[in-house]
């Protein structure tokens, strides 16, 4: 692993481009068993932003910022000009989910069950959402 390491990225409000951020996770060198944990809470957080962020297309120009930095810790944080949504708050219950009659709902929980904390703030017309996951 790199020490002090710091990177962004922007990416348009498509799921396909969560490649981009698995890269930047890549790039790090962390362990597999990590990296496979942050690459899960990240695609779950990147794929409900694109498709819940606005009612149809994001207005041209429109990107979601990506930001990654691994020290002791890591902190992915993603900030979007959608709605407001605090995904933090209303998580479903998992103790009642019926996996043949419900479809998803449960990304939120997985993401965050990874993380250390999760943290989300709605500044500048922006939802932050940052998720720390201790490296060790």
């Amino acid at each position: 692993m790199t020490d002090d390491m710091k990177s962004a990225v922007e990416l348009n409000y498509d799921p396909r481009e969560v490649s981009a951020i698995r890269e930047l996770l890549f790039a790090s060198g962390l362990p597999n068993d990590l990296l496979m944990e942050l690459c899960v809470a990240a695609e779950e957080c990147f794929v409900n932003i694109c498709s819940y962020a606005f009612d149809g297309p994001a207005p041209e120009g429109e990107r979601i910022q990506f930001c990654f930095e691994c020290s002791d810790k890591v902190l992915m944080r993603f900030s979007d000009g959608g709605r407001p949504f605090n995904p933090c708050v209303n998580l479903p219950d998992a103790s009642g989910y019926d996996i043949d009659a419900e479809d998803g709902g449960l990304g939120r929980l997985i993401a965050f069950s990874i993380a250390d904390s999760v943290d989300y703030e709605y500044s500048n017309g922006r939802n932050i959402l940052t998720i720390v996951k201790s490296v060790n």
